[in-house]
């Protein structure tokens, strides 16, 4: 199994980001947590063939970004519909909600919490949908996480 790069930034001091996107190799996806500066941030990142995903919705649809990352909740359907060919991923800390998420149109899962390490196994055991935890490096999930 091929695991993706998954890099989550967590700054907004622009310079530094620009330094931090310099770096990276062989990047897959990176993962927005702030709003600063996001416009710009994407336009770089996307020309480094780089996906670029937030966890701002609004954002999401006014800069046209690669995906967004939401917490499990009811709207999954109505969110996936909003976003188009985008991405979706859903926060998830437990089965149920991990399962709702995937029937309800999200591509990948992110699990969070006490239950991570046995939450992954069991679900690449049963689901085809990529998963990964955001704290927690797992061999079998479906991204490998860095944070810059």
């Amino acid at each position: 199994m091929q695991q993706f790069k998954f890099y989550i930034l967590d700054t907004e001091n622009f310079e530094e980001i620009k330094n931090k996107l310099n770096e990276l190799k062989n990047a897959d996806v990176l993962y927005y947590t702030r709003s600063a500066h996001i416009n710009q941030i994407k336009k770089i990142v996307q020309e480094k063939n780089i996906a670029f995903l937030t966890n701002n919705e609004t954002y999401a649809y006014k800069f046209d970004v690669d995906g967004l990352i939401l917490p499990f909740q009811k709207k999954i359907k109505n969110i996936k519909q909003k976003l188009k060919d985008k991405a979706l991923g859903i926060l998830c800390q437990n089965r149920d909600e991990a399962m709702h998420a995937g029937e309800d149109g999200a591509d990948f899962i992110i699990f969070y919490g006490d239950k991570v390490q046995e939450l992954i196994p069991w679900w690449t055991e049963l689901f085809t949908l990529p998963c990964l935890s955001l704290d927690h490096t797992n061999n079998l999930a479906d991204f490998f996480v860095y944070k810059v």
